[in-house]
Formats: structure tokens, C-alpha cells, sequence
């Protein structure tokens, strides 16, 4: 753990709550309004030395989905459209700001994963990430939000997400290596300007008049 890490996750969690209290009430009140079942997701995950954890979530996907991939791919019919802008905004994230507070997660660390997951594909450098305790953001978190995601298979998505992870977390290995908290707040920085990027990002157009076969 980096020195004044601990003492950085409380104080940032603390405010984080209060000043993002607005948007966990709104997403609260969608998913709830949209979607019935429960407002709140508690995953299973695998946290500092592999301990599991439930990190608390906004429940993204319909109450009565089938069971699927513990991956969610791009387009996955299972996430409602007003759980699809928790996603891109993050908003569905916000709650793990008590597991920062209790001492779960950081908020700057490599996003914990599934216990199946860890198990059945981690290898040794995967392993030295879970030396750290896990967090909201990291640098591989940012590579995956803007690249990583649009890697995988919307038809098999745990087919080259073993690839994928690997890539992720070989960024956030070699971050851990000379974390500080300035880093650290540097990531936060990063991740809120890439989220607030794709959020207010318009769709790319597909094709103009000139291409269309029309005149």
C-alpha cells in the first residue's frame, strides 16, 4: 500500500458520497422505476490476496435474465437500456465508494474480478496484482473503458476475454510498480475526463449521402 493511501481512500470516499449522492439517488430512483426487482447488486469478487468480497452495485440488468457469461459483453440483451447509461456513466460504480469506506477497495487499484475468474485464468503475473487492494480506477481500467470493451465477442465474450484481462491488468501491474498518491490522483482525474468524454460523445454517423446509394 502506498503511505497516506488508506488516509486518502477515507477522506475521498467521505466526500465522494456526499457530492455524488445526486447521481446515486437518480440511479437509484431509474433502476427503480424501470426495471422491477431490487435496486442493489452485491457481486462476489476476489479482493486483496484473494479474500472475496461483495461489491455493491446498481443493478444494470433485468431481474429476470437467464444466467449468462460473468462477463457482460457490448449489446448484452440482459442490461436494460436505463441500466446501459449506468454503465457508460459509471453511475452504477458509485456505491463501491462504501467499499472503499469500509476498507474493501481503494479508490485507485486494479478492478477486482469474479472468484471463477480468478481461478480459472490467472497466471503468476495475473496473481501479483491481487497484492494490492482493488479500486474503483486504475490505468487498466481506463485502457479497458475505452478499448478493451469494444475487443470482446458481443456472440462468445468469454472467448478473448482471457486476452483482454491480461492486457488490462499487465497496465495496472506496471503502474503498482511506482504508485504514488499523486499518481494515484492523476488516475482520478483521467477517469473522470474519459467518462465524461463518452458520455457527451455523439455517436459516430455511419455513412453519409455519398455512400448511402442515394442521391
Amino acid at each position: 500500500m502506498r503511505p497516506g493511501q488508506r488516509a486518502v481512500d477515507i477522506v475521498a470516499s467521505s466526500a465522494g458520497l456526499v457530492v455524488l449522492s445526486p447521481l446515486i439517488l437518480i440511479g437509484i430512483l431509474g433502476v427503480k422505476l424501470t426495471s422491477p426487482g431490487p435496486v442493489f447488486y452485491r457481486a462476489a469478487r476476489a479482493g486483496r490476496g484473494g479474500q472475496t468480497f461483495f461489491m455493491l452495485k446498481l443493478r444494470t440488468m433485468r431481474h429476470t435474465a437467464s444466467d449468462g457469461p460473468k462477463i457482460t459483453a457490448p449489446q448484452d440483451r440482459r442490461v436494460t437500456p436505463f441500466g446501459q447509461f449506468l454503465r457508460t456513466s459509471k453511475i452504477d460504480e458509485m456505491p463501491q465508494l462504501f467499499n472503499v469506506l469500509k476498507g474493501d477497495m481503494s479508490i485507485v487499484g486494479p478492478r477486482p474480478e469474479d472468484p471463477d475468474i480468478v481461478r480459472d485464468l490467472y497466471g503468476a503475473a495475473e496473481f501479483e496484482t491481487l497484492r494490492a487492494r482493488p479500486g474503483l480506477t486504475s490505468p487498466g481500467t481506463i485502457w479497458y473503458y475505452e478499448n478493451g470493451e469494444a475487443q470482446l465477442d458481443p456472440t462468445d465474450v468469454m472467448r478473448n476475454y482471457a486476452t483482454v484481462m491480461r492486457h488490462k491488468l499487465g497496465i495496472d501491474s506496471e503502474y503498482l510498480r511506482t504508485a504514488t498518491v499523486a499518481s494515484d490522483f492523476m488516475v482520478m482525474l483521467a477517469t473522470a475526463g474519459v467518462i465524461l468524454k463518452k458520455v457527451f460523445s455523439r455517436p459516430r454517423p455511419t455513412g453519409d449521402a455519398s455512400h448511402s446509394g442515394r442521391s
